[in-house]
């Protein structure tokens, strides 16, 4: 089964998330809010502590996250995964 990583579990991310889960994805999600996150666990959404760790050992990360100043506060700040990643052509 492949793991998806998901960084930011708002609106969008939750539906995403939902999605992933529906169609038989391991999904692991992380939030700075933590009860966006505790509210899919019942999905079967995989709580992470981290950015950093709820990268770890996925297949592919996605950000839905509200800026661009956002994305890089979170990737590249103290709790991100700033380790270059895997690209593979469609």
């Amino acid at each position: 089964m492949k793991r998806i990583a998901i960084v930011g579990v708002g609106l969008l991310g939750t539906a995403v998330a939902s999605r992933l889960l529906e169609a038989g994805f391991a999904v692991a999600g992380y939030d700075s809010r933590p009860e966006q996150v505790e509210r899919l666990a019942p999905r079967g959404l995989t709580a992470a502590a981290s950015v950093k760790d709820v990268v770890a050992g996925a297949d592919a990360a996605f950000t839905i996250l509200p800026s661009p100043d956002v994305v890089d506060a979170v990737i590249l700040g103290g709790g991100g995964s700033s380790k270059p990643c895997r690209v593979r052509p469609r």
